[in-house]
């Protein structure tokens, strides 16, 4: 992402910190011509922002440029936003902008209060895009007894069952393969926490998951018919011709 920077008068100093987020490492990159006696301030703690609820229900990648005011004791004030693909982002941009901690800059080797312009790249997760797709809570955390399919009685059959689309980018390539993924069926029937165990290319690790997340089953139960979660993996062909989702079985709900 190119840098922004607001026009200065002679001998300013606007350092230009690029911090990607969602975890990446934060990249520091300055021009120090204009007094090589000057130290830019460093980052020294990083919150990243959180992608604006917003902008993930439409699975929106987006970007915000800040300028704030690094203290000569490395506290960030005066934050504002520069710029912004979309008003959610920079509203997030600005409330992590607002926890981060510097080494404050020097001039001469003594402490200087200086702004500093901080861009953020804003691009939602996997675990977003794939509940932005369905709608629906998709990797919740379990506290309860998670039972594994081999220990059933009956191998657990999902109400429909159908293949993934065949990646648009792999077409015309010729190359098939598999993808494996891990999955655990809640109460209610629905497919949680779907994880990727293995693929055969990356291409099909996105379609493999969303396939896996979309399948329903009938509620698994014990002997006392007391409803339990069920993990069990689930194995998807990929093949150049595959590239519509066909249903390949159904079962009878009990």
């Amino acid at each position: 992402m190119n840098s922004l920077r607001t026009p200065a008068p002679p001998r300013r100093f606007v350092p230009i910190i690029a911090a990607l987020c969602l975890g990446t490492t934060a990249l520091f990159s300055a021009d120090s011509a204009d007094d090589e006696k000057t130290t830019p301030p460093t980052p020294l703690k990083r919150v990243m922002p959180v992608h604006p609820f917003e902008a993930q229900n439409n699975a929106a990648n987006g970007e915000a440029v800040l300028e704030c005011l690094v203290t000569e004791t490395g506290a960030v004030m005066a934050v504002q936003v520069v710029s912004a693909s979309q008003p959610e982002f920079g509203r997030a941009a600005e409330i992590a902008l607002q926890q981060w901690e510097f080494k404050p800059g020097e001039k001469n080797g003594h402490p200087m209060a200086m702004r500093v312009q901080v861009p953020f790249e804003f691009k939602p997760t996997l675990e977003q895009l794939l509940e932005s797709k369905l709608k629906r809570p998709v990797f919740q955390k379990i506290t309860g007894t998670i039972i594994s399919a081999r220990e059933l009685p009956a191998w657990p059959r999902p109400l429909e069952y159908f293949l993934p689309r065949y990646p648009e980018s792999l077409k015309g390539s010729g190359k098939y393969g598999k993808a494996v993924v891990s999955i655990i069926i809640n109460k209610e029937g629905r497919v949680m926490n779907p994880t990727i165990v293995k693929a055969t290319y990356p291409e099909f690790v996105f379609p493999a998951l969303i396939t896996a997340a979309r399948l329903e089953f009938p509620p698994q139960v014990m002997a006392n018919h007391e409803r339990i979660y069920v993990s069990m993996d689930i194995q998807f062909d990929f093949k150049p011709d595959g590239d519509r989702p066909l249903i390949r079985e159904k079962a009878k709900k009990p």
